[in-house]
């Protein structure tokens, strides 16, 4: 893990961090006539693969047990599998609420409400 050495390196950081924020807008904006298809494979290969080399550049320069190669061998099958539900739960989340306020907005529109019923 990389822990910046001083303040002024800090704030640099977090203010980069910020500009990225908004990247996938502003590079999808950025190209025009680009099939979405095609900008979303290159635009998530592309993350991957630089997360991957800063994770093994500045995620491995110290010499301390934070490092991202000691982390990634410390893992076990329990870490693993916890950060498979925690991800299997936020997806789930969206699947039930999507549905329910589809079904509540469509129901809001209908001539046929019964005020008196409690959905």
């Amino acid at each position: 893990m990389y822990t910046p050495p001083s303040l002024t390196i800090a704030l640099l950081m977090m203010i980069t961090s910020a500009i990225c924020w908004g990247s996938w807008a502003n590079t999808y904006k950025g190209v025009k006539n680009y099939r979405f298809e095609l900008f979303y494979w290159d635009y998530a290969i592309g993350i991957f693969l630089v997360s991957l080399i800063l994770a093994l550049t500045m995620g491995s320069s110290g010499h301390d047990a934070f490092s991202f190669v000691n982390n990634v061998q410390a893992a076990d099958v329990s870490n693993i599998a916890s950060t498979l539900v925690g991800g299997a739960i936020s997806i789930w989340r969206i699947f039930c609420s999507l549905p329910q306020s589809t079904w509540r907005d469509w129901r809001s529109r209908s001539p046929y409400r019964l005020e008196s019923h409690w959905w």
